[in-house]
């Protein structure tokens, strides 16, 4: 018997849910021209006021005949309004075969981007026309970085990160700090938490400093059968020197790929994936509601790289989304990436967290790796690396990597031209 054709098609391509609304356009930043075989795997952005805005990203270099990864490097750019962005710029080289995290920070006319499993800390105090290298963060008996994040609070930077560390009997542990940087070099640790052999660090923490308060998020991942990542939040005790005990969160079934914090004006707000997207709030200060999901359940898809940046009212979230994942049932290759950017809106001054109403902000399935929002005085910007279209193959469609741009309203899916 003869299968019609949209059955047909409806096995090769598989037969999930209708796209969402599509939201603001967003453009791809000039100037990026890398072969379809290398991927844009990491990227962070920094705003100073409503009219410089920076990016750092991380360029995943292969050979067109082999899969493995040669080397890692960071790059650089500005936009500045009415000018448009600049050219890359080349911060630093590593080699390694993994993803490393990039973090990024404008601070008192100069910018620093932490880079690598050492955290390496470069500086420029030329808009970023040249950079120069500062001591690494992680060393001495810290042996690797797998996750940081960064904030400031008047001329100092503080960096938090999780590294893996040897014990003076040898054993491996895994350690949670905060390390004050500047232009200078290092400041003091602290450690936030510790946590033995039979857990591993999650993904990049989540840092927030607010006047003389600073709040730390953070996931690490059991080894043990359970499987299972626990999520952490800590505080300052009247010091950003002085942190008390973590207090557990969530605990999240699968590894937790992404978290972020956010903080309003009355209540504090904390988002990760664990398949589906989640979210828990409170009043400053106050307990943890229990985790919602914010997604539709609907359909059994995986969320990844969640980030909010809060405004005033309202609180815009952005993440990945892959419920368009295709699948051909007769390939070599059942299942590629094809996935979707997505945003909504969480109001402060609502009674509980619900389910939020999401809007696309890819035009077309792109196989995004990674999103970032930040906010400015007035708007959000967001950028997020991926391909325009995609296919089973990252030359599918002669797609080659980039990383795309776009501002935002804080509390409607409208594009802010700026």
């Amino acid at each position: 018997m003869r299968l019609p054709t949209f059955l047909l098609l409806g096995l090769m391509l598989g037969c999930g849910p209708a796209r969402l609304p599509a939201g603001p356009d967003a453009d791809p930043i000039p100037g990026i021209t890398l072969p379809v075989y290398h991927s844009i795997d990491e990227v962070d952005l920094c705003v100073a006021g409503d009219s410089l805005t920076c990016v750092a990203w991380v360029e995943t270099v292969r050979d067109s005949t082999s899969p493995f990864v040669k080397s890692l490097r960071v790059f650089f750019q500005r936009r500045t309004t009415g000018a448009g962005w600049t050219i890359p710029v080349l911060v630093a080289e590593e080699k390694g075969s993994s993803r490393l995290p990039v973090r990024i920070i404008s601070n008192e006319g100069s910018i620093h981007v932490f880079f690598g499993k050492h955290l390496r800390h470069f500086i420029s105090t030329d808009s970023g026309r040249s950079w120069r290298e500062l001591d690494a963060v992680c060393s001495g008996t810290q042996l690797i970085a797998s996750g940081c994040d960064v904030a400031a609070r008047g001329d100092e930077l503080f960096l938090a990160y999780l590294a893996r560390e040897r014990a003076s009997d040898g054993a491996i542990q895994l350690g949670v700090w905060i390390c004050a940087v500047s232009g200078e070099g290092l400041g003091a640790r602290t450690l936030v938490a510790r946590f033995d052999a039979t857990y591993s660090a999650g993904p990049c923490p989540s840092l927030c400093i607010q006047d003389s308060a600073a709040t730390l998020l953070f996931a690490v991942r059991s080894s043990t059968a359970s499987q299972k990542a626990k999520v952490f939040c800590s505080r300052t005790n009247g010091s950003i020197r002085l942190w008390l005990p973590p207090r557990e969160v969530s605990q999240v079934r699968g590894q937790a790929p992404s978290i972020a914090y956010a903080r309003s004006q009355r209540k504090e707000f904390a988002f990760y994936n664990a398949w589906g997207l989640y979210g828990v709030e409170r009043q400053v200060g106050g307990d943890w509601s229990a985790p919602v999901l914010l997604n539709s359940a609907q359909h059994d898809y995986r969320t990844e790289s969640v980030s909010v940046a809060c405004g005033k009212e309202y609180c815009r979230l952005v993440w990945i989304d892959s419920r368009f994942t295709r699948r051909d049932v007769a390939g070599e290759y059942p299942e590629w990436a094809n996935n979707d950017v997505l945003t909504g809106v969480l109001a402060d001054a609502a009674s509980g967290m619900v389910p939020l109403k999401a809007t696309r902000l890819t035009s077309d399935l792109a196989m995004a790796t990674r999103v970032v929002a930040r906010a400015s005085p007035s708007a959000v910007c967001v950028v997020w690396a991926g391909r325009a279209k995609v296919g089973k193959f990252l030359d599918s469609f002669h797609s080659r990597p980039a990383l795309f741009f776009t501002v935002m309203s804080f509390d409607s899916p409208h594009r802010v031209d700026r």
